[in-house]
C-alpha cells in the first residue's frame, strides 16, 4: 500500500514537472499582427520628422540564458525603436533555467509547442540539424544583399559557409552575432582596439623577476615598465619588445634549461620548503599548446587533434620527465580541481614559474609580490617546433549562435526586415545608447554617459555589478557587456553584436588600459590563432572525440600519463590511452569533417 502511494505521488510529480516545462516552451499558434498605425519618426523627441507606418510584430520567444528576462526599469531604447516604426511585442518568453537549450528544443518539438523564435548558442549542429524542416532556411536570403542590405555588411561568402558548418552543415539560421574575418588585414585595421583586446588570454607563463635576476637574465623590470605606462596616461599599448628577456625563452628547450637552473639554486620558502620550478593550474593545457595538442590543428597539411596530434606523445613525455626530475609540481595532478590550493602555493612563493588560469591568481600574485618584494612578469609559452605556434584558442569569421524562426510564423518577412534593420548604422546607435536626453550627453562630438559611476560599472564587465543606487546597463535597456546581450525588451535575443557594434561605448572614450591586463595580453597574444590552423570540433564524428577528451582525457588520462612512475609505465599507459581514444569514434571521419572547415578558411 505504501509503495502504491509512493508510486502515485511520483507519477503526479512527473506530470506536474512536464506540464511546467512544456508551458515554458511557448505557444504554437501563429502570432496575430495588429493593424498598422502611423507614428512620428524622431530621435525620441516629441516633434517628428515625418510620419512612418508602424510595423507590429507579436511573437513568443525562447532566450538562451539561465535567468528570466527582467524588464528594464527605465527603457530608453524601446521607445526610440517604436518611434522609428517598429512595435515589438514578445507575448511570452521562456529561458534556459535548469534545462539546457537543446533539451528544451527537443521537448518543444515533441510536444508541438515551439515558440515562434528560438535563440540558440554556438555549437548547436547536432541538436538543430534533425529539425531543419521546421525552421526558415536563410542560406539564399543571406546571400542576397537586396533582401538584407544591413547584415550583409558583416557577411562574406566565407562567413556564410562557416556559419553553415557551425550550425547544421546544410541550412543557415539567422545569425545574431556575425564576427569579422580576423585573417583580413582590412578588418584588423578598422577594429584595432577590438582586435588586440580579442587577443587577451589567461594563458601564459608567469615568472618571478627576483629568480630571473639571480640567474643572470636581462630585462626591463616590471616596475619600470609600469611607470612608463602610467606616465603615458595608460594610453599606449605594450608590445612584445617591452617584455623582451635575454637570453630568450623561446623554445621548450630554453624553458627546460630555465627550470633546471632554478632547481640548481635550491631556493627555500619562509617555511623551509623547496621552491618548485614549475606549477600552477592546467600546465598540460598551456604546454600542450606548445606541442600542438589543444583542440584540432592543421599542421604541414595534415588535420589532427588531441591524442592524435603528431607531438601529443612528446608533450606528455616531457611533462612526465619534468615531474620525475622535480621540475614540475606533482600536486598539479594530485589536487585535481582544488585550484585554490595551487593559488596558495603562488602566494607563498612555492612556485618559481606557473601557468595562468588559477581563479584567485590576481590576489595570490599581489600577496607574493608584497611578501617577497619582487614583481611577476609574463611570457609567451615556448614552442616545441619553430613552425608550430602555441595556439590554445582560435578566432575566425562566423556566428555559431543564432535564431530558429518557425516556417509557419505568420510575419516571417516582416521579422526578417526588423532583424536586418537592427544592423543598420541608425539602429546600431539606438540599441547601444538609447534616446536623446536619456543617459548620455555629447562631449567633443561623441556620446558619453552622464553618470560616470554607471560607465565604470559597465566597463568593468562584471556580472551583477551596479552603482550605489542599484543601476546598471539593464536598468536602462542598454547593451550589457558582462552578460553579452542587449537588455531592452525590443532587442533582447534578436541581436548580440555589442562587441563589434560601430557605436560601441568604448569608441566614445580615450583609450586607457590596465597595465597587468596589458602585459598578460602581450604574453598571451601568440596563443590566439587567426590563421585558421586551430579549430574546435564541428560535426558529429569530430564531437565524439572532443566530448570523449574533455570528459575523460582531460581529467583522467592526462594525469595518468604525466604521473607514470618510469619510462616503461609511461609507454604502457600511452598505448592504452591512445588506443582507447581512437576507439571512441572514427578518427578518419572526424578529421575529414574538421577538414571541410579548413577548406573554407583557406579560401580567399
Amino acid at each position: 500500500m505504501v509503495n502504491s502511494v509512493k508510486r502515485m505521488v511520483s507519477v503526479l510529480l512527473v506530470v506536474f514537472l512536464i506540464a511546467g516545462i512544456i508551458a515554458g516552451c511557448g505557444g504554437n499558434e501563429a502570432a496575430e499582427s495588429t493593424a498598422s498605425t502611423v507614428v512620428n519618426s524622431s530621435n525620441g523627441s516629441a516633434a517628428g520628422d515625418k510620419p512612418v507606418e508602424m510595423q507590429t510584430l507579436e511573437l513568443t520567444m525562447f532566450n538562451q540564458w539561465y535567468e528570466p528576462f527582467v524588464e528594464p526599469k527605465e527603457d530608453v531604447v524601446t521607445p526610440l525603436i517604436e518611434a522609428k516604426g517598429w512595435k515589438i511585442n514578445v507575448k511570452e518568453r521562456s529561458y534556459e533555467s535548469s534545462q539546457n537549450w537543446s533539451d528544451k528544443l527537443n521537448l518543444c518539438v515533441a510536444s508541438n509547442t515551439l515558440p515562434d523564435v528560438f535563440e540558440f548558442p554556438a555549437g548547436g549542429v547536432d541538436s538543430i540539424a534533425k529539425f531543419a524542416d521546421k525552421f526558415v532556411d536563410f542560406t539564399d536570403i543571406l546571400s542576397d544583399k537586396s533582401k538584407v542590405p544591413n547584415i550583409s555588411k558583416y557577411l562574406t561568402p566565407k562567413t556564410i559557409e562557416l556559419i553553415k558548418t557551425q550550425q547544421t552543415k546544410k541550412n543557415i539560421y539567422w545569425p545574431t552575432s556575425p564576427t569579422p574575418d580576423w585573417s583580413d588585414p582590412a578588418q584588423i585595421e578598422a577594429n584595432k582596439d577590438m582586435y588586440t583586446d580579442a587577443h587577451a588570454s589567461t594563458n601564459y607563463i608567469a615568472i618571478r623577476e627576483d629568480i630571473l635576476a639571480k640567474l643572470g637574465y636581462k630585462f626591463k623590470p616590471v616596475n619600470e615598465l609600469e611607470k612608463e605606462f602610467n606616465d603615458k596616461n595608460k594610453s599606449v599599448r605594450l608590445t612584445p619588445e617591452d617584455l623582451k628577456i635575454e637570453p630568450e625563452i623561446k623554445t621548450i628547450a630554453d624553458f627546460e634549461k630555465l627550470l633546471k637552473d632554478i632547481k640548481a639554486l635550491n631556493l627555500k620558502t619562509s617555511d623551509g620548503s623547496t621552491v618548485i620550478p614549475f606549477g600552477g593550474t592546467d600546465p598540460q593545457f598551456v604546454i600542450g599548446a606548445s606541442f600542438g595538442f589543444d583542440f584540432f590543428r592543421q599542421y604541414q597539411g595534415e588535420v589532427n587533434g588531441f591524442y592524435g596530434a603528431p607531438f601529443a606523445k612528446d608533450m606528455h613525455k616531457t611533462l612526465n620527465t619534468w615531474l620525475r626530475d622535480g621540475l614540475l609540481d606533482r600536486d598539479v595532478y594530485l589536487l585535481g580541481k582544488q585550484r585554490e590550493k595551487l593559488g596558495d602555493k603562488i602566494a607563498l612563493g612555492k612556485y618559481a614559474t606557473w601557468t595562468g588560469g588559477e581563479p584567485n591568481e590576481i590576489d595570490s600574485v599581489k600577496k607574493l609580490e608584497s611578501t617577497l618584494n619582487t614583481r611577476v612578469r609574463y611570457i609567451t609559452p615556448p614552442r616545441y617546433k619553430e613552425d608550430l605556434p602555441p595556439y590554445c584558442d582560435g578566432m575566425y569569421p562566423g556566428s555559431g549562435q543564432g535564431l530558429l524562426i518557425r516556417k509557419d510564423y505568420k510575419d516571417v518577412d516582416k521579422l526578417i526586415k526588423y532583424l536586418d534593420w537592427l544592423y543598420s548604422d541608425e539602429a546600431q546607435d539606438i540599441i547601444m545608447w538609447g534616446k536623446d536626453g536619456g543617459v548620455w550627453d555629447m562631449k567633443d562630438g561623441k556620446k558619453v554617459f552622464k553618470d560616470e559611476e554607471l560607465w565604470n560599472v559597465i566597463k568593468s564587465k562584471q556580472l551583477n555589478n551596479k552603482t550605489a543606487s542599484g543601476i546598471d546597463a539593464g536598468y536602462y535597456g542598454l547593451w550589457d557587456p558582462a552578460k553579452t546581450f542587449y537588455t531592452s525588451s525590443a532587442v533582447r535575443g534578436f541581436i548580440a553584436n555589442g562587441g563589434v557594434n560601430p557605436s560601441r561605448y568604448e569608441l566614445s572614450y580615450p583609450s586607457q588600459y590596465d597595465f597587468i591586463k596589458e602585459i598578460k595580453r602581450v604574453a598571451g597574444s601568440d596563443m590566439i590563432s587567426t590563421d585558421g590552423s586551430l579549430l574546435y570540433a564541428f560535426g558529429e564524428e569530430a564531437n565524439k572525440f572532443n566530448n570523449y577528451f574533455w570528459s575523460k582525457g582531460w581529467e583522467v588520462n592526462n594525469g595518468k600519463l604525466v604521473l607514470s612512475k618510469d619510462d616503461q609505465t609511461f609507454e604502457k599507459n600511452w598505448n592504452s590511452v591512445y588506443d582507447e581514444y581512437m576507439k571512441s569514434g572514427d578518427y578518419k571521419k572526424a578529421m575529414a569533417e574538421v577538414g571541410e572547415r579548413y577548406k573554407i578558411l583557406s579560401a580567399r
